[in-house]
């Protein structure tokens, strides 16, 4: 029995497989760049940008030594 396609034709076919499949793969990896940009990097630039700005205040000695763990890493030393 003989192949249904003749070889150039099967030929062209992985040709143009090859050329979705590294189209697929540029799409994908510039949709998981542009989402990790969108999530965890918008979170590291907000992070380090307002880093030494305190969010809310903690009376002095409120929470006892629990409040020098609450204050890492960045929150600036000092009473406010």
């Amino acid at each position: 029995m003989k192949h249904p396609l003749p070889e150039q034709g099967l030929i062209v076919i992985l040709v143009i497989d090859a050329e979705i499949a590294a189209s697929r793969n540029g799409f994908s990896m510039k949709f998981n760049t542009l989402l990790w940009i969108l999530t965890t990097g918008l979170q590291f630039g907000v992070t380090m940008w307002y880093r030494k700005q305190p969010v809310f205040y903690l009376p002095e000695g409120w929470l006892g030594p629990v409040t020098w763990w609450l204050a890492l890493p960045f929150s600036p030393a000092g009473k406010y």
